[in-house]
């Protein structure tokens, strides 16, 4: 993976949060009960916009020149859009938002991805999306607790902001090629997957800041126990 090609853009990001929010349908605003709701429903909406705009590259070097107009854009919805959430939703609910965002990702992929892709690849995006719902599910004890290094820990929200949104741009551009069945160069689709693999460093972000809360070991030394309404797992389960 090019970290290198990822830091340049680094100043895109420019927020330490752990707690970033993914969204990747309208309808999963409706865990927000306010007058937010509508807004936030309108920046998903023009996420959509980004990967369909990306596959129309017709070569990975259009590709790459793109990225470096839209990535800005992307950041700055997905910084707008966690900021609605974590003003309107728990800690809890916002890891579940994501939670149901990646579920809905990888049963898309499951779907339809192996008719599209090899099965390396399939394998990696799969792969991708699940360090992300990983790291996910222990937000709500990053923001509940102070880590021992301060500096440190600022270091990490930075990082951790940076190469989730990088490896969630390039799997909705991927996505949006399995989806649509668009014919794109091979190389355009080896440069989403090489950006898909921050994905691993995003969560190594979080386990790390988790070692700086050390007297959550006991808590994190086993999965987090999730609560589900039916909502939730109507949204989860959705096509």
């Amino acid at each position: 993976m090019s970290v290198a090609i990822m830091e340049t853009h680094a100043a895109a990001v420019p927020v330490c949060a752990f707690d970033l929010v993914r969204f990747h349908e309208p309808s999963e605003t409706g865990k927000v009960k306010s007058r937010l709701a509508r807004s936030m429903e309108q920046i998903v909406e023009l996420f959509s916009e980004i990967p369909a705009v990306m596959i129309e590259a017709p070569s990975v070097e259009d590709f790459k020149e793109a990225r470096e107009r839209m990535f800005p854009y992307y950041s700055k919805l997905s910084i707008a859009l966690s900021n609605l959430a974590v003003a309107t939703l728990t800690p809890m609910e916002c890891a579940k938002v994501s939670q149901v965002s990646y579920a809905r990702m990888g049963q898309e992929f499951t779907t339809q991805g192996l008719q599209y892709l090899g099965n390396e690849e399939y394998q990696e995006a799969l792969f991708s999306i699940s360090s992300l719902k990983s790291a996910q599910r222990w937000i709500p004890h990053l923001v509940s607790a102070k880590p021992d290094d301060l500096k440190r820990d600022a270091e990490l929200a930075r990082r951790f902001a940076l190469t989730s949104l990088w490896s969630q741009f390039h799997l909705d551009c991927l996505l949006e090629v399995v989806s649509t069945g668009a014919t794109i160069e091979t190389q355009m689709i080896r440069e989403m997957l090489e950006g898909m693999r921050s994905a691993v460093m995003a969560y190594g972000c979080v386990r790390e800041a988790l070692d700086l809360r050390k007297h959550l070991d006991s808590r994190y030394s086993a999965e987090v126990k999730w609560e589900w309404d039916e909502e939730d797992e109507s949204l989860a389960n959705a096509k």
